[in-house]
């Protein structure tokens, strides 16, 4: 994959990220999104995964290369309408897990950056924050002698139950923001516009990962409560929570 920044040289992902490998792994992870930024500059809304993991963006990486993307691979996002089924788990089993399946759910958020004069200096202010749950496809697998409807059922509680949590994470974010200002860099409109793209991505990536944490603590909460699904009744006190979605 090659990405090429406003005309300048282009250099290839997987080699900057090599060379950042002695970085800390949040460090990759922004090298990684300040590229991926680029890909949406002419979009009225700014939207990043600035929630993966290290091991998601790895993986993302390799689609790119194989499947020749210049955006993130297809994602499934959350509906009142739409549930997920065993053909939509399309990637290779971990053999080094425990888990018979596996559903990669991750938070999107989009964003709107505005910007007004304060004493004479440029400030940006970020502004309709939207949080979308999404399933992806490309990065979840199942072990085909344990495809059951019932651990299907169990899997799409894992997407339901990061789908329960959004509105409150969505608000929490937004008052996180609100009223708040911030300075700019560059030596002129577009530099400076650059600036508050890339910042207001690394701000909110600082906000969203802390909730994207807790989401990770809950499913497992969730995994071991239920027992994977086996235990039939905590699996129903939890179904009847997933059910308020749907209506």
């Amino acid at each position: 994959m090659v990405l090429e920044r406003h005309g300048t040289r282009k250099v290839t992902l997987r080699q900057q990220l090599v060379q950042s490998l002695h970085h800390t792994h949040d460090a990759v992870k922004c090298l990684i999104i300040s590229h991926l930024a680029t890909l949406h500059l002419t979009t009225p809304h700014v939207m990043l995964p600035i929630h993966y993991t290290l091991c998601d963006m790895v993986r993302m990486i390799l689609f790119y290369n194989k499947k020749q993307y210049l955006l993130p691979p297809p994602t499934i996002p959350w509906s009142k309408t739409i549930v997920l089924d065993w053909p939509d788990f399309k990637a290779v089993p971990n053999p080094a897990v425990f888990e018979n399946a596996h559903s990669t759910i991750r938070y999107r958020i989009a964003w709107t950056v505005g910007s007004e004069s304060v004493d004479d200096e440029v400030q940006f202010f970020i502004d309709k924050i939207n949080i979308i749950t999404e399933f992806f496809p490309e990065l979840s697998w199942v072990r085909e002698m344990y495809a059951t409807k019932s651990l299907l059922r169990h899997e799409q509680g894992h997407f339901d139950l990061a789908e329960l949590f959004r509105n409150d994470i969505t608000e929490k974010i937004k008052n996180a923001f609100t009223g708040k200002l911030y300075h700019t860099i560059g030596k002129n409109d577009d530099q400076c516009k650059q600036y508050a793209r890339e910042h207001s991505g690394r701000l909110l990536y600082e906000v969203l990962k802390k909730h994207q944490t807790h989401l990770d603590e809950q499913r497992s909460q969730y995994d071991k409560m239920t027992n994977f699904g086996e235990d039939e009744h905590e699996q129903a006190v939890y179904d009847a929570q997933f059910l308020n979605l749907r209506v």
